[in-house]
């Protein structure tokens, strides 16, 4: 578990987060909301430790946060700006070289696997490749040292539907491998089905931090954020007095709206 209390960052006489406090439980799917401006990016990088905060601590119950962070990786938003390197291949086997690991080409190819690429691009020039493909080397280059967990910037942004779709069933295979995962995005339909628990930042401060079965979507929806269709669907239906709850897929939404005729029969 990752356990952050109390932490405030302060920037220029501005407060970028104020007071916030939550907890990430390992192999676990986490996603952090909240509308733009919220502080999701700096809370991120205060877990990893590129930020340092004027306050409070980012722990574990046992061991050394600094040693937890050597086996964490991040993605920002926009990763292909940080190639420099001629070759896929080269980029995805830094991380591995640079800290002296064993099996390099294995891991290259593991990593390739982890984020559904074929072989075949790893001689391709990462400058060359189509958006998606570089958001999945990026993260490819990341998972390549096997890092226990990963942190994700916005990581749909930008993406089509068939990106999309790619994206989450890498995120999902990465909790089946035991990986936690933090994601933090203002995007929520896709994600919402498969996240564990769910954190709201406005200007800053926490509004709640929650598993996704005890999740207020209505808050989440008056912070000015996404939310999934169905969770509109039934805020509508409330309105007429037809209280279904927040399903996160229309499926699920029918199922339940069928429950409640039957039961009025």
């Amino acid at each position: 578990m990752i356990s952050i209390k109390n932490v405030c960052v302060k920037y220029n006489g501005r407060t970028i987060l104020d007071n916030v406090s939550a907890d990430f439980e390992d192999t676990r799917i986490h996603l952090i909301v909240g509308p733009t401006g919220a502080g999701k990016t700096t809370f991120l990088s205060v877990i990893i430790g590129f930020v340092k905060p004027d306050e409070g601590t980012v722990a574990v119950p046992r061991g050394d946060i600094s040693d937890l962070r050597k086996r964490m990786g991040i993605l920002f938003q926009f990763p292909e700006e940080m190639f420099f390197l001629e070759k896929v291949y080269e980029e995805i086997a830094l991380a591995p070289i640079s800290r002296r690991m064993d099996r390099i080409e294995n891991r290259v190819h593991q990593a390739l696997e982890m984020v559904n690429l074929s072989p075949d691009i790893l001689q391709a020039s990462p400058y060359e490749i189509s958006y998606g493909e570089k958001r999945r080397v990026a993260l490819a280059s990341i998972l390549s040292y096997s890092p226990d967990w990963i942190l994700l910037d916005e990581p749909f942004a930008g993406l089509d539907r068939r990106g999309i779709n790619m994206m989450m069933g890498v995120i999902k295979n990465l909790k089946e491998r035991g990986k936690g995962v933090i994601i933090a995005s203002h995007r929520i339909e896709e994600i919402a089905t498969i996240c564990d628990s769910v954190t709201l930042l406005v200007e800053g401060r926490l509004i709640f931090s929650e598993k996704t079965s005890m999740t207020d979507w209505n808050e989440i929806y008056r912070a000015g954020c996404d939310v999934p269709v169905s969770v509109r669907f039934s805020m509508a239906l409330a309105e007429n007095g037809i209280n279904i709850g927040y399903p996160l897929t229309i499926d699920e939404a029918v199922k339940r709206l069928k429950e409640i005729r039957r039961e009025e029969r």
